[in-house]
């Protein structure tokens, strides 16, 4: 049987949020796109390192019986839940991309969701 995304939902949606941390430390990276503010490449490397330690400790980031997905099949709720935060994380990350362009002034606010520490 083979894996359709659909089938691992989390794992996508985790997948998607390490894409965009990469994608906001590419950017940061540019030395014509560096933020005028406090976000700088090594906080959201220090954020994205944490985000990957999280995800792999609950198996957000494997396939099968290993998978974060697998274990809550019977929990729609809790799934739900944790889809929600991970696609509000991607678009946070896109948003802080799309802001710390050339010539716009960022700055990092912290924004706690259930314990986590997410960048904006």
């Amino acid at each position: 049987m083979m894996d359709t995304p659909t089938s691992f939902p989390l794992l996508g949606a985790a997948q998607e949020c390490l894409e965009a941390f990469h994608a906001l430390i590419d950017s940061l990276e540019k030395p014509d796109e560096k933020s005028g503010g406090n976000l700088t490449t090594s906080i959201v490397k220090v954020q994205r390192d944490r985000f990957k330690i999280w995800a792999m400790n609950l198996g957000a980031l494997q396939r099968g019986r290993a998978s974060l997905d697998f274990r809550l099949l019977e929990s729609s709720l809790t799934k739900s839940a944790i889809l929600r935060l991970l696609n509000e994380l991607k678009d946070t990350l896109l948003q802080t991309r799309q802001r710390s362009g050339p010539g716009v002034k960022t700055t990092a606010r912290a924004h706690n969701y259930t314990g986590f520490r997410l960048l904006q």
